[in-house]
């Protein structure tokens, strides 16, 4: 019946798997309640003096020692009643026992009633069982031989005393606790061997049961033959294997429980008609022993045996078989439903038995009790088993998770039927109302079987023999059956953790034997306790904590009551004052119902008993009552999280305290008050006083009684609970000599100072934080302790500090983090700096923890040393980024960039837009450097030699325009291009944006960068702007004094004359000019020519830098403005870089910016009159501005400046990262093409066709620069795009620059090795193919103009001028 233990442990706690049970509830207290019903059982067994001490117990009604069990008779001289009805005790007690006497003590007696060896002789007095008895009334002759004596006339055996003292010597006789006689010289059957039994000279008992046998049993034991009773169990150190017993031929009783034997089962066919008892498995109970009566027993130490359960079964006259705790193997075969004695059949725990219960236990003629528990069974239960005319009274099955299908549905039928414990099952169903038939059954138990559901039958109520009615861990709902008012024997009443619901209904009435009801954990139980279920006469334990009850606690309980438990309820109200007339109470909870509220009540010292009481998590109020301290067997009080006040009673009364705790109660009272007392108790284990509103500083002589050898107080003191009050000064350093066995030290969130003591190196847990002021030495740990790797937050979150250790042992350790000067700490993530001091983290910042702050890829950090801002950098590609492109640490510009945003140029590189290009290598410099030359001096020679008409001047103008558009979409603008594109493209194009930057390149410089670039084109723009100023006075002066003076050598001696009054329609005549007028240097005319051309080709780059420096974004790091194309230059004249840029560039805007589009508005305006564009002098000064472009379009010099204008303020004037900026750079490009495209401008088609390819190319750039900076295409394709859009343009502006070469050199040397060499022929003629196209189908030919003709004729002036004047007027 072991497991049924296991049932009634679990029965007496009030924890539940389901909701968390209130704090401060351990296991002691769980077991508690149902130790005092042992106690209860004890003393009622104590009073009842009717046992029969030496007889067999066919009806299973006896205990140890042969008594009567408390639950089936009361007194020796009553009836048994429904057990056996009309049968008294005494006819269970004949004469030949002699006086019966009633014991529940296992230790003195043993099976069939006869004293155990711890009886000291026959004649001695039983004076340790409070009885004035003798053995000799205990022994009568139906016991046989009694301890002390002999049969007289006998002689034993030689060998057997040696092999005794084999037995002696092999086991540790020399440490038994009972070996008197062993080492005398007599002989063992004629003077008194403890234990040993002779009958006719012949050993035939030998008992040696619990009695600290150490070690093996020798192979002498098997010369023990005539041996019929062998007792070594309860020896848990008596090891190794079973020696040979083959000569124990009369063996009956093998008793071997409880030791520590391993190996195989000793060969017992010799046995097989002899032996009835093999106990090997567990000290067995008497059938039919009381559920609740096994609270105490201890859990066997089993053997570790091996053997057959089938070789077991051909002991044909075994009638007990214990093999409990053991690892037997085999099934259970139907040879055992034959067996023809076997009444016990118990093969607990025995996993390696498998297969399936045989279906014939019915046919059994004797068995009685089936115990199947913890095996490896599977299949179903057998509905044969509970049939009619089943001999099995008893089962228990628990823990066979392979048994499965449901209860069967005959079980009633088994009308002998009297224990079932069914546990932890996989069975399924309902419970069959069928069981309620079992009209003699005393005990039902079915618990932990998760898909057993339904209700409480409630036929179960006419059941008239039952007394033990247990449901746990079920899905059983619904309420409790009224019927069950009718169970007037029931004496234990369980239903734990199965869902009950409605109201506990008033059916304890008749119930006049109830002993214990439980309630536990039925939190849909509501309504209030009735009056009858806590007032029975007999009861002994009420349990119902965890439910929904609620209403006012009764007024009367039973003066029986031991165990009361209404833990985490509803109720309400006030504990009576008549609960003081419980003089046997020893446990009370009521915690956790915090609508009890008023005092504490004052009488509650009459409770005399009481030893544990629970009072906390509730609303009392007022002063801790003083009767409380007169309870002197009080062990445990808990009145925490009340609203107690006051100084609390004078504890040191209490010798036998173990723990008291009122934490959380405002006594507002000073430390030592409740200190001292406490330190008079001393069992102490727990004082608790958190939250109390303590003050003042502990005093030494707390903890310390000086001039006392061994003067510590608290020596048993293992939990120190003074958290949360306003305890002061340091801890006293008297502790150290006091707290040994402190387990548990709790001081914190208080004003405490100093250090923590090493006496508390031993200590589970030692909690000190929120003591500021605490501080270690030099502010170090304690020796005993060190930090873990797992962290703590602190700072709300901000810090983080090392979880403590200890050193050698396993330490909860909690003190502030200034108690070691944080050297334990750092940062949290998402927090930098050093704790305490931690800051957040800065917007897009990232802090991995500790004092680092780490910049992402593609940031800055503003400053760069302790930032408070972090900046997102331009990107200077679609697929780079300056700041920290390969995440280094610490932070730092990628290799070529520095400053602020990484936005300058290190010396050895040269900025292409954002991106900082190397420099190339002095070999690459160089070999650059003569291309360029080479170039020039090309471009020069074909313009010398060649180009009569400008036309490679102009082809250069336009090849210009189109190099600084495209530089500006590839470095100046918003567009992000791969690096690759940069690389190739944008570099070169610096040179036609005039790039210093570049230039630096070549030069070895290193201080160029931006404002560098700008203040560099500033320079040489306002060089141009005074070569702009020199040829527009120059200009003005030569036109208006010599505008009729030409020197005749440019016109064949003719000058152009207009009187005043002349108008545009008034024919023009050509004089002949002045020899003797002034001949100005052509000098002169040249450079104004070189400074206005100089001027146009530097319009771009000079507009864009000088609008740039007036675009600048504020750093909300430090609240400055900064140049957003120059990141490290601040827009303040404290910043002498762009001061100096800020003044040049204010210089230039009127002067260059918005002097030339204005300047050449009004000689725009001036050459309106064709007739003025015609004349020498203007032509000399001003033909050359538009000379590219046809008459009527002669205006559109202005337009290519407002272009470049335009171009400038998409880039410069728009913020760079605005949204608008590019769609309106892409409305000025569109524009530009329509625009050219409805004029054609140009004088030479081929350069219209190029022009218009030229802008269509700009906005080819400009759908490329969208698809790689929104990556909506793969970037291979897009720069596959790119190419083809730019290579064409190449390819058409070389063919067009060698067209005009050869149309220039007419039949010279080079039009002839163009023409000889075959590698010109095709590009020639593909040029002239492409000519005649363009001059059939869009542009009329142009007629070169041709001087005027000195033919003679009769009027010679009148000819001259008729000739002048169709020669002006000619296209």
């Amino acid at each position: 019946m072991k497991s049924m233990a296991v049932l009634i442990l679990m029965a007496a706690q009030v924890t539940s798997i389901r909701p968390p049970r209130v704090p401060d509830v351990d296991e002691h207290d769980m077991s508690l309640q149902l130790v005092q019903d042992m106690k209860y059982i004890s003393e009622r067994t104590a009073e009842t003096l009717a046992v029969p001490s030496c007889v067999d117990d066919p009806f299973g009604l006896l205990g140890p020692g042969g008594c009567i069990w408390a639950a089936a008779a009361l007194t020796c001289d009553g009836s048994l009643g429904p057990k056996l009805p009309g049968v008294s005790t005494w006819m269970l007690c004949p004469a030949t026992c002699g006086r019966c006497f009633c014991s529940d003590n296992p230790l003195v007696f043993s099976i069939g009633g006869c004293p155990r060896m711890s009886v000291l002789g026959c004649n001695r007095v039983l004076s340790d069982l409070g009885v004035n008895l003798t053995v000799g009334d205990l022994c009568p002759t139906s016991c046989g031989w009694c301890p002390g004596s002999s049969t007289p006339g006998t002689t034993p055996s030689p060998s057997l005393r040696d092999a005794l003292l084999d037995i002696y010597t092999a086991t540790n006789g020399a440490g038994w606790t009972r070996n008197t006689g062993w080492l005398s010289a007599g002989d063992p059957c004629a003077v008194p061997w403890e234990g040993v039994q002779c009958e006719n000279g012949e050993l035939v008992v030998l008992r040696l049961d619990s009695n600290n046998l150490v070690g093996t049993l020798p192979d002498s034991i098997n010369q023990l033959s005539a041996l019929r009773i062998l007792d070594v169990s309860s020896n848990s150190l008596l090891t190794g294997t079973l020696p040979n017993i083959g000569n124990l031929t009369k063996l009956e009783h093998l008793i071997i429980a409880e030791c520590g034997f391993h190996g195989n089962l000793p060969d017992l066919e010799h046995l097989n008609d002899v032996l009835t008892n093999f106990v090997f498995g567990e000290i067995e109970f008497p059938l039919g022993y009381p559920v609740l009566a096994v609270i105490a027993h201890v859990e066997p130490v089993g053997n570790s045996l091996e053997g057959d359960l089938d070789d077991l079964a051909k002991l044909r006259k075994l009638e007990v078989l214990n093999a409990a705790y053991n690892h037997l193997s085999g099934t259970i075969s139907e040879e055992w439903c034959s067996h023809a004695n076997i009444r016990i059949f118990d093969i607990i725990n025995n996993e390696g038995v498998t297969g399936e219960i045989p279906d014939c236990f019915n046919q059994s003629k004797t068995l009685k009790k089936l115990s199947l528990s913890a095996t490896g069974l599977t299949g179903t239960l057998p509905e044969s088993m509970f049939a009619v005319g089943s001999p099995i009274e008893h089962y228990e099955i628990s823990t066979v998770w392979g048994l499965t299908g449901t209860l069967p549905s005959n079980m009633g039928e088994n009308k002998v039927l009297k224990t079932v414990y069914f546990d932890e099952l996989r069975l399924t169903g309902t419970i069959p109302e069928s069981v309620c038939g079992a009209s003699n059954a005393i005990y039902l138990s079915f618990g932990t079987m998760f898909g057993l559901s339904g209700t409480i039958p409630e036929a179960c109520g006419d059941m008239p023999s039952l007394q033990v009615f247990a449901l746990y861990n079920l899905q059983v709902s619904g309420t409790i059956p009224q019927s069950f008012e009718r169970l007037t024997k029931l004496t234990y009443l369980y239903f734990h953790d199965i869902e009950l619901s409605g109201t506990l209904p008033d059916i304890f009435h008749s119930m006049n034997d109830l002993v214990g009801l439980y309630l536990n954990l039925n939190f849909d139980l509501h309504g209030t306790i009735p009056a009858s279920a806590m007032n029975r006469p007999k009861m002994t334990t009420f349990a119902a904590s965890t439910t929904g009850l609620s209403g006012q606690l009764p007024d009367f309980i039973s003066p029986r009551m031991t165990f009361l438990g209404l833990a985490n309820g509803n109720l309400s109200g006030t504990v009576p004052d008549t609960w003081c007339d419980a003089p046997v109470l020893d446990t009370l909870w009521l915690n956790a119902n915090l609508g009890l509220s008023g005092t504490i009540p004052q009488c509650i010292g009459k409770m005399e008993k009481l030893g544990f009481l629970r009072l906390d998590n509730n609303s009392f109020s007022g002063s801790i009552p003083a009767g409380l301290v007169e309870i002197s067997g009080l062990k445990d009080v808990r009145l925490m999280h009340n609203k107690l006040s006051g100084v609390p009673p004078d504890f040191s009364k209490l010798k036998k305290l173990r723990g008291v705790d009122m934490s959380h109660n405002p006594l507002g009272v000073d430390v030592n008050d409740v200190l001292v007392p406490a330190s008079e108790c001393p069992e102490l284990i727990q004082l608790g006083c958190s939250g109390c509103g303590l003050t003042g500083a502990m005093l030494s002589t707390s903890f310390y009684i000086s001039g006392k050898s061994g003067g510590g107080k608290f020596p048993l003191l293992q939990r120190f609970l003074m958290a949360d009050n306003y305890l002061t000064g340091p801890l006293p350093p008297s502790i150290t000599y006091s707290l040994f066995l402190i387990t548990f030290f709790d001081v914190s969130g208080n004003n405490l100072t100093g250090t923590i003591p090493g006496i508390l190196k031993e200590a589970d847990g030692i909690i000190a934080e929120r003591n500021p002021l605490m501080r270690g030495e030099n502010g170090q740990l304690p020796f005993f302790i060190t930090p873990s790797r797992l962290t703590k937050t602190y700072g709300d979150g901000t810090y983080e500090c090392a979880i403590m250790q200890g050193v050698a042992t396993d330490i909860i350790f909690k003190v502030d983090p200034s108690y070691y000067d944080y050297a334990h700490c750092k940062c949290s993530k998402t927090f930098w700096g050093v704790p305490p001091n931690c800051k957040p983290c800065i917007d897009n910042a990232i802090c991995p923890g500790g004092d680092a702050i780490l910049i992402p890829a593609g940031y800055y950090p503003s400053p760069e040393t302790n930032p408070t801002h972090v900046l997102q950098c331009y990107d200077d590609a679609v697929d780079s980024n300056p700041c920290n492109s390969k995440n280094k640490i610490p932070w730092e510009c990628d290799d070529g960039y520095s400053g602020r945003l990484c936005g300058r140029c290190e010396s050895g590189f040269y900025s292409v837009g954002r991106r900082c290009a190397v420099c190339p290598a002095d070999s690459g410099i160089i070999g650059l450097m003569v291309i360029i030359i080479l170039l020039c001096l090309l471009i020069l020679v074909a313009i010398k030699k060649w180009a009569k008409q400008q036309q490679l001047l102009d082809l250069l103008r336009l090849l210009v325009f189109f190099a600084q558009v495209q530089a500006v979409l590839l470095s100046g603008s918003s567009f992000l291009w791969p690096v690759t594109v940069k690389s190739s493209l944008g570099g070169p194009l610096q040179y036609a944006m005039v790039s210093p930057s570049i230039l630096s390149c070549l030069a070895g410089l290193s201080w160029f960068s931006f404002e560098g670039s700008v203040t560099s084109i500033a320079l040489v723009c306002g060089f141009w702007a005074v070569l702009l100023a020199m040829f527009l006075f120059g200009g003005w002066f030569m036109l208006r004094t010599h505008v009729l003076n030409i020197r005749r050598s440019r016109l064949g001696g003719y000058a152009l004359q207009q009187t005043s009054s002349a108008s545009l329609t008034t024919p023009v005549k050509f004089i002949e000019a002045d020899p003797s007028a002034p001949d100005y240097p052509g000098i002169l005319i040249s450079v104004c020519k070189i400074a206005m051309l100089g001027t146009s080709f530097l319009y771009l780059p000079v507009t864009v830098a000088c609008l740039a420096v007036f675009q600048c974004e504020t750093d909300v790091s430090n609240g400055k403005r900064y140049m957003v194309y120059a990141p490290d230059t601040e827009c303040s004249s404290s910043d002498h870089n762009y001061d100096l840029m800020y003044r040049v560039s204010l210089a230039l805007i009127p002067t260059v910016v918005a002097g030339l589009p204005i300047s050449l508005c009004i000689i725009c305006y001036i050459l309106r009159d064709p007739v003025k564009r015609r004349s020498v002098a203007y032509k000399q000064m001003f033909e050359f501005l538009h000379s590219m472009y046809k008459d009527d379009c002669y205006w559109y010099f202005v337009v290519a400046v407002l272009r470049r204008l335009l171009v400038a303020v998409a880039v410069s004037v728009v913020p760079k990262e605005s949204k608008i900026g590019l769609p309106l750079l892409l409305v000025f490009l569109a524009s530009f093409y329509a625009h050219h495209k409805a004029y054609m401008p140009l004088r030479v088609p081929l350069m219209n066709t190029l022009e218009t390819y030229s802008l269509a190319t700009m906005l080819a750039t400009y759908v490329c620069g969208t698809l790689f900076s929104s990556n909506l295409t793969d970037t291979t394709f897009t720069t596959v795009l790119l190419s083809l859009t730019l290579w064409p343009y190449g390819l058409l502006y070389i063919l067009l620059f060698v067209d005009l070469c050869a149309k220039g050199a007419g039949s010279t040397s080079l039009s002839r090795l163009m023409a000889a060499h075959s590698i010109f022929e095709a590009p020639i003629k593909f040029t002239q193919r492409v000519n005649e196209w363009v001059n059939d189908t869009t542009l009329e030919r142009v007629v070169p103009f041709q001087p005027p003709s000195r033919r003679p004729s009769g009027n010679p002036q009148n000819e001259k001028e008729c000739e002048m004047t169709a020669d002006i007027e000619a296209p």
